[in-house]
């Protein structure tokens, strides 16, 4: 499992051009690859388990596999613009009580909470609408059919 990996979306066939198509294979042979670009997507199945030394692996009957990941991104200028907003005003809510003292201070809290609970909803749904597909799942038995 690669070393900045927090979650684990997708393992797929390496013939795929991307996670919503497959490959129709019969008796071994491709005879093309179906349902690219319609957003019917066939997961190819995995688990998640760890060594006895620690490492953690990703187990697949896949072959060469490929996998599509969440992964830890530690350089601050790849962060979105409204994360940023957030992020500050969930610091200066926890900043707020030190700072300002007493009851003043507590309100002050309150409402630097309160607008990183908004800023972080517009985070998500600007994050959420970033890529929109309409995924139909399926499974290998029935693509076959």
């Amino acid at each position: 499992m690669p070393n900045d990996a927090m979650d684990i979306i997708a393992v797929l066939d390496n013939s795929a051009t991307s996670d919503f198509s497959s490959p129709v294979i019969v008796e071994n042979q491709v005879l093309g690859t179906v349902n690219q670009g319609m957003g019917l997507y066939t997961p190819q199945p995995f688990s998640l388990e760890s060594l006895d030394d620690g490492t953690s692996v990703i187990l697949t009957n896949q072959e060469n596999a490929l996998i599509r990941y969440v992964g830890r991104i530690t350089d601050t200028s790849k962060f979105s613009a409204k994360f940023v907003d957030a992020l500050a005003w969930l610091l200066a809510s926890h900043l707020a009580g030190p700072v300002i003292k007493g009851d003043a201070g507590m309100k002050m809290s309150q409402v630097c909470y309160q607008a990183f609970i908004a800023s972080f909803n517009s985070a998500a749904t600007s994050d959420a609408n970033n890529q929109r597909r309409d995924i139909n799942q399926s499974v290998s038995w029935m693509v076959n059919r």
